[in-house]
């Protein structure tokens, strides 16, 4: 896997953002910009229109944007100094971990640097968003889950043989490959290379997946019995079959946790 990291521009931010704001995902998914932009006023956001909203935050933004562009570029440089001085170890253990050389699977992956502090990725681009403020080790971290999801999903549809469009939210072949993802970056070198793998620095996984709990059981103890590395076609159906079989369960916890 070969990654770079890029600088894609202002008007890319604002449609980052514009992203989690068509109403489809919850108020959690929006807090965070608020936090980070305390010049948007969020009462005045949510009374306009969509085109109107992604008007007042380009207007809003943009002086931020250029203020900060000195330090974006220094970070690209950064982000990828780190990753080329991490590339062979992060392939190899992805390598052991999904059971087959990918060190040239998947071609050229590209991370994003934004505005976002949301961080979403396009599976059919193989690419995905940075949130600016993060540091190079932190970069990383962001770039090992996006990586764990492009392979995953690589080798999910040619072992199932199904469509692309059912591997994003709110399918539940979507959720899964969100709680799996622990699992694969506990290897011990990924684990090093990740400063969000614990929870108590953020976590390398939603939060309402650490303490979730179905049939009894914690849901990461029972992925992780499932899990042997190596062996990902094998975890696949399993996992697959157990979250067909909670579902109900898993969707009424996300949702509360959400909300």
């Amino acid at each position: 896997m070969r990654l770079h990291y890029v600088n894609p521009g202002f008007e890319y931010s604002v449609d980052s953002i514009m992203f989690f704001e068509t109403g489809e995902q919850s108020e959690w998914w929006r807090s965070a910009l608020f936090h980070f932009y305390p010049e948007l006023d969020k009462g005045l956001a949510d009374a306009l229109d969509l085109p109107a909203r992604r008007d007042y935050y380009a207007r809003t933004l943009r002086p931020t944007y250029e203020s900060i562009l000195p330090q974006l570029n220094q970070k690209l440089d950064a982000y990828n100094a780190h990753w080329q001085e991490n590339e062979r170890r992060v392939n190899e253990a992805f390598s052991e971990q999904f059971g087959r050389d990918l060190s040239n699977r998947l071609g050229d992956m590209q991370g994003r640097i934004a505005l976002n502090s949301v961080c979403p990725r396009f599976l059919d681009q193989r690419a995905f968003d940075v949130f600016w403020r993060n540091s190079e080790r932190g970069a990383m971290g962001i770039a090992l889950h996006e990586m764990t999801h492009f392979a995953w999903f690589s080798i999910w549809q040619q072992h199932f043989g199904d469509s692309i469009d059912e591997y994003e939210s709110p399918h539940l072949k979507w959720i899964l490959s969100e709680m799996v993802a622990e699992c694969f970056l506990s290897h011990p070198t990924l684990r090093a290379l990740n400063p969000y793998f614990e929870p108590e620095n953020g976590g390398c996984i939603y939060p309402y997946f650490y303490d979730m709990v179905l049939d009894g059981e914690p849901l990461l103890d029972h992925l992780h019995r499932l899990f042997t590395p190596g062996h990902t076609e094998d975890f696949m159906e399993a996992a697959w079959a157990f979250v067909q079989r909670h579902e109900p369960a898993i969707r009424a916890h996300i949702q509360t946790s959400e909300s």
